[in-house]
């Protein structure tokens, strides 16, 4: 009973993720639920606009070139006949219950009249969605335009029509109970909404989570002040598809003066160095305190491996005079960038580096961990003396790695020591984030990713040379390969925020492909096409010139 009642929520569910409800509409058909309750709530609108970037991708068309079966999964997201939906399931005082409200196009139109006729058959439930609903599901008429959702003759659900609307719950009360929203506003469900997106995900909690949390947070987070929320926002943007995050969760657990050292990262806080155009850059504050290092000792104590490490790790930090307060002041942010100037045996590749920032005095404490490091090694470090960098060594062969300490900034990283003092490009995204003042921020250029690829890539530069043009999984698998690499054309890249301690923001950029870049990648497989017909015609030659050497011999 409960596997058929968790695949007809599933199936709830599944619509929710896939349809379009109207804010003024299906909403509207949810009663309203008591503050002690626990519950889940949603709604999703834009459902062309959904379902549409999806299967018209690039990327879904060259998977349903190469899975004929998604070409069946296509046409029925082409006539997926829900308008919008909103729905609403958790607990309260009287137990388990749920609020659905689905409405239908126009193409399901004689059939909601039939139903709300009391005229519905068992497979109707079927008919509804244009695809058979797991386990069988059956239609069981009971009273006027109401009907048990079923399986083997076991209710364990109710539907019934409104209008051009389905409206689902557990019982007779909560059918009733939509209608009553519907025709009287005053007992609709309340909700602040915090996030901007039509589409969202809801969840209240009367108290059992948050207090759940500080008993398993091993004394980080205190006790809960208020009930905690979380909103979850998401759809097509003008840019591509967007997804953003609220939670009071920093308020509720007493971390508000935590937030507030948080402060936002603009460009000059980066250490930017290595040249090039980054494709990939990462940047966060950090806020460590002395009670995360007294957490990580007890759990030490309960006989955790890993803790037992850090613990030993600090202890010995503290014999080079790097106390705890040292690392908290060491540590106020890091970063990482990617596409930097570097060198692999003096061939140019991509470089990329790790950085972490803080207090000059203290940062300069790693000064004899550094040195004692490269002498340790056992590898041919080289000491350079540079303006402003307290510490500088690089290692040579096989690839410039830079160990160095510059202005309260320890630095690691494969990058050239000619680059040191340009600053990588940024995407304008990233640029613009750098403006927003994030507490944290991810940029991912797909853009300069292909570009990378297709000069790393080509036959004629010398790493494709020595990598590639003697893989023969690679020269298999080549023209799939640049099929779907041309097939991301679309997709432009990837940025992620944080905001404070309660708002984390992630849009996919999507955008028409870059017509220089397809012709790239097009020049790309071209290359490599008449590469493999090379290689295939000298081991031709080869062959023969063998058949005739054993014919040779035999004579």
């Amino acid at each position: 009973m409960k596997r058929r009642f968790s695949a007809f929520l599933c199936s709830l569910v599944l619509m929710v993720l896939v349809i379009s409800p109207a804010w003024a509409g299906t909403i509207d058909a949810l009663p309203a639920w008591p503050d002690d309750a626990i519950y889940f709530m949603g709604g999703v609108e834009e459902t062309k606009g959904i379902i549409s970037s999806v299967v018209d991708s690039a990327p879904f068309k060259l998977a349903a070139a190469m899975a004929p079966d998604l070409g069946m999964v296509k046409e029925w997201l082409d006539q997926f006949p829900v308008k919008s939906a909103s729905w609403v399931f958790g607990m309260t005082e009287s137990g388990f219950s749920l609020h659905c409200a689905i409405q239908m196009d126009g193409s399901k139109k004689e059939m909601l009249e039939k139903l709300a006729a009391g005229k519905g058959e068992k497979r109707d439930i079927d008919a509804l969605l244009n695809s058979p609903l797991p386990l069988g599901l059956d239609l069981l008429p009971l009273e006027g335009s109401t009907y048990a959702v079923a399986a083997d003759d076991i209710a364990f659900a109710l539907i019934s029509v409104e209008g051009d609307m389905i409206l689902a719950g557990m019982s007779p009360e909560d059918i009733e109970a939509a209608r009553g929203a519907l025709a009287d506003p005053a007992k609709r469900m309340k909700l602040e909404r915090r996030l901007p997106q039509k589409n969202f995900l809801y969840f209240h909690d009367n108290g059992m989570a948050a207090s759940e949390l500080t008993a398993q947070s091993m004394g980080v987070l205190g006790e809960p002040t208020e009930d905690l929320l979380l909103e979850l926002g998401f759809g097509t943007v003008k840019n591509g598809f967007g997804l953003s995050v609220f939670t009071n969760f920093a308020r509720v657990f007493g971390l508000d003066d935590l937030a507030q050292q948080l402060l936002p990262i603009k460009k000059d806080d980066m250490f930017l160095a290595g040249g090039g155009h980054a494709w990939l850059a990462w940047a966060a504050r950090a806020v460590i305190e002395k009670k995360h290092f007294q957490i990580i000792r007890d759990v030490a104590e309960e006989g955790d491996y890993d803790a037992k490490q850090i613990v030993e790790a600090l202890e010995q930090l503290k014999t080079m005079g790097i106390t705890e307060d040292a690392i908290i002041k060491m540590i106020r942010s890091a970063g990482i960038v990617l596409g930097g100037e570097a060198k692999f045996h003096d061939i140019p590749v991509p470089g990329g580096y790790f950085y972490i920032s803080g207090e000059k005095d203290s940062t300069e404490l790693l000064l004899p961990l550094l040195e004692a490091i490269v002498k340790d090694s056992g590898e041919d470090y080289e000491p350079l003396v540079r303006e402003g960098w307290q510490a500088l060594y690089v290692l040579r062969d096989p690839a410039e790695l830079i160990l160095g300490i510059r202005d309260g900034v320890f630095i690691v990283g494969l990058l050239s020591v000619d680059y040191l003092g340009e600053e990588p490009k940024f995407a304008p995204a990233m640029e613009e984030m750098l403006k927003e003042g994030k507490t944290m921020l991810f940029q991912l250029d797909m853009g300069v990713v292909r570009r990378l690829l297709a000069k790393l890539m080509d036959p004629d530069a010398p790493i494709a040379a020595v990598f590639l043009a003697g893989d023969d999984d690679f020269l298999e698998s080549a023209p799939v390969l640049f099929e779907a690499l041309k097939a991301t054309a679309g997709f432009k890249g990837l940025q992620i925020s944080f905001s404070d301690l309660d708002r984390f923001d992630l849009t996919a950029l999507i955008g028409a492909p870059d017509a220089a870049e397809v012709k790239a990648i097009d020049g790309l497989a071209s290359k490599w096409q008449e590469y493999i017909a090379q290689m295939d015609e000298e081991e031709e030659v080869e062959a023969e010139e063998e058949l005739e050497g054993e014919a040779e011999e035999g004579q």
